[in-house]
């Protein structure tokens, strides 16, 4: 270790200390190595711990171990450039805590030989600006991958990003293009005052405005409906507006994907339902109300009209289990057609669960096996049949041997 002397060089130290910067100076001559007690704090070692160049390399994170003695070898090369710049992890000897810090330093070398003397330089932690990045990074990935319009404004209104969503959506080729525009700009015409006066006083009071409005589309100037929500970004540090963000969700796409489920459900040829947790009948499919001859409001009134009499305690008590453990569940039941006919239906209830998982709704399919229970019922009666005739034949055997014997035996006795 090098003793450190001087008393101005000693108060620097010690403010820079107290500034959260560790010093440390290495001599490449000898290899020894001076840190200061922030430098040896950021590595996990005590105040008085004993340092060298050694210790340095193994407390930096295996995966940078190589960077940073690279990085050191070049500045201490004759000729290169002198100065190391470097952003590293640390990991602690105490108790293996990584941390991110930033190296700056200078080589000093001796003017005839050229030799490395001194390597001078300061560490700072930089954690935390390392996880920022890092969430901004995956914010981005986020922001890059959604279906979703996403939008950032600067706080004078100037449009600063749009996502590949959001281009597809209004029209626009490159961040260039939304670059040239101001954020109203993306609002369809017709809407721009309402932006003015309801959305942006609601958002600078409030931090947030969430409503259906309509945006532009660049080239076809034709308006989007979307669902918005545009809400204010504050700067961590002062609190202060920081920018404008925006998440629209294009009403045109969820009507086209709804329409698209709901040709699926109808083009299937079971009875398709939705109920709510509650019980409450939300959506019938068309083979539903065809089969049924009902409407949708009438289903959801008088569903339990059509079950058989004697089917509709068994169907209650299903649902009702159901209901209360929240699985799926299966059962055949008889339900009146449109032309009076009872027909026999499996059905299948499924729920759609939430992250948390509390049932949101249950899916419910009912086919038509009517046709299976009658072969069944059939093949029972002919098998009841076939074997009726088995006794009877059975019966008639026995009888016919009662009679062989009592006939050998009369003639036995004569």
């Amino acid at each position: 270790m090098i003793d450190e002397s001087g008393d101005s060089e000693s108060r620097l130290r010690d403010a820079v200390d107290a500034a959260g910067v560790g010093t440390w100076d290495f001599y490449p001559p000898t290899g020894m190595l001076a840190w200061s007690a922030r430098c040896r704090a950021l590595f996990g070692l005590a105040p008085d711990a004993s340092v060298d160049y050694g210790v340095f390399l193994r407390g930096v994170h295996i995966d940078d171990r190589a960077r940073v003695s690279q990085a050191v070898q070049r500045a201490l090369t004759p000729g290169g450039p002198p100065r190391i710049d470097i952003e590293y992890r640390s990991v602690s000897a105490s108790d293996g805590t990584t941390r991110w810090l930033r190296g700056v330093g200078q080589a000093e070398f001796d003017a005839s030989t050229g030799v490395p003397l001194r390597l001078v330089g300061v560490v700072l932690e930089i954690t935390e600006r390392k996880q920022r990045e890092l969430q901004e990074r995956h914010l981005g990935q986020v922001a890059e991958s959604s279906a979703d319009f996403i939008a950032y404004a600067s706080p004078e209104g100037k449009a600063i990003y749009l996502n590949p969503a959001g281009l597809a959506l209004v029209g626009l080729g490159d961040l260039t293009a939304v670059q040239g525009h101001e954020m109203i700009d993306f609002f369809a015409p017709e809407d721009q005052q309402r932006l003015r006066a309801q959305v942006l006083p609601a958002v600078q009071q409030d931090g947030r405005w969430v409503g259906e409005f309509r945006l532009r589309h660049f080239r076809s100037g034709h308006a989007i409906p979307v669902h918005l929500n545009q809400f204010r970004v504050n700067d961590p540090a002062t609190g202060t507006l920081a920018g404008y963000a925006t998440v629209a969700v294009d009403l045109s796409r969820r009507a086209r994907s709804e329409a698209e489920r709901r040709f699926l459900a109808d083009s299937v040829p079971q009875l398709l339902s939705t109920i709510d947790p509650s019980g409450v009948l939300t959506y019938v499919n068309r083979r539903t109300r065809e089969f049924s001859g009902r409407t949708h409001e009438e289903l959801a009134l008088h569903w339990t009209e059509l079950v058989h009499p004697e089917d509709l305690a068994r169907t209650h008590a299903a649902w009702t289990a159901a209901q209360a453990s929240g699985r799926a569940y299966q059962l055949e039941y008889r339900l009146r057609r449109r032309d009076g006919e009872y027909r026999w239906l499996q059905h299948d209830a499924v729920p759609q669960h939430d992250a948390e998982g509390r049932v949101l709704q249950w899916v419910r399919s009912s086919t038509d096996i009517h046709e299976l229970k009658q072969a069944q019922h059939d093949l029972q009666a002919r098998d009841f049949e076939v074997s009726s005739r088995s006794l009877e034949l059975e019966r008639k055997l026995k009888a016919a041997a009662l009679q062989i014997r009592e006939l050998e035996a009369e003639l036995a006795s004569r």
